[in-house]
């Protein structure tokens, strides 16, 4: 679905109890013209796309938003993509994001494969502290880093991880992070080692949660964590998990 041009506003809304497949890809983009391109799943609906989805900007003069739900906690609403998420823009600034996705409070994101930027410009966040990003795939999955300024903006706040990969000597990590990150809300490691690149660290705020942690599921890579309260901190390393409190 793209808008390549023209001065019309382009508004794709799909709410009140709404239910969309998606059998393929899904390519959605603003490819030119003077004006916005708004796409909304709000308002108790689902929309499943069985393989990729992807979020582009290569030209115009306005900025394409995807909005996932809304700020009600009475609602709820599921983005769930079989393959890989895919935003970026051309164009734009830390003023001006062409390409903006944003999970609001009602908002289930599930994810099966990766988390892809495919440019330095463009913003995802994850808006309100219920918004939930759930790590589902069966083989390993990556995603960006946080990035907190700039012309690209990554955002998490609650982070589900139940993926069953696994290597023959059970050290891969599931999930790949490209980055560090800092969990606002939520973390729960339900089966999944997690590893962040280069030796980056997670960061955990004085008032998250974290559930989870076992030999299945642990954090190998550096934890920091914010204030003084006692917190049992799933960590690992090769494969094997020792916890530290």
């Amino acid at each position: 679905m793209k808008k390549s041009g023209g001065t019309s506003q382009l508004t794709v809304k799909f709410e009140e109890d709404i239910n969309l497949f998606v059998g393929g890809n899904a390519y959605l983009a603003l490819e030119g013209g003077s004006s916005t391109y708004d796409f909304y799943l709000r308002k108790n609906s689902f929309m499943r796309v069985d393989s990729n989805i992807t979020l582009r900007e290569t030209g115009g003069s306005n900025d394409f938003d995807f909005i996932v739900g809304s700020n009600s906690s009475s609602e709820k609403d599921t983005l769930s993509i079989g393959g890989d998420f895919k935003f970026g823009a051309d164009n734009g600034n830390a003023s001006n994001y062409k390409v903006d996705a944003s999970f609001n409070r009602s908002s289930s994101f599930i994810l099966m494969g990766d988390i892809i930027a495919l440019t330095n410009k463009g913003r995802l966040d994850f808006k309100n502290d219920r918004a939930m990003l759930l790590l589902l795939g069966g083989h390993q999955q990556s995603i960006e880093g946080e990035a907190l300024s700039g012309d690209l903006i990554v955002k998490y706040r609650n982070i589900y991880v139940n993926n069953s990969y696994s290597d023959p000597l059970d050290t891969a990590a599931a999930v790949i992070i490209k980055g560090p990150v800092e969990i606002e809300e939520k973390l729960e490691l339900v089966d999944g080692i997690v590893r962040v690149k280069n030796s980056e660290a997670i960061t955990f705020d004085r008032n998250m949660t974290l559930n989870g942690g076992s030999d299945s599921s642990f954090i190998d890579a550096p934890v920091i964590k914010e204030g003084s309260y006692n917190m049992l901190i799933p960590i690992g390393d090769e494969g094997v998990y020792a916890p530290l409190e």
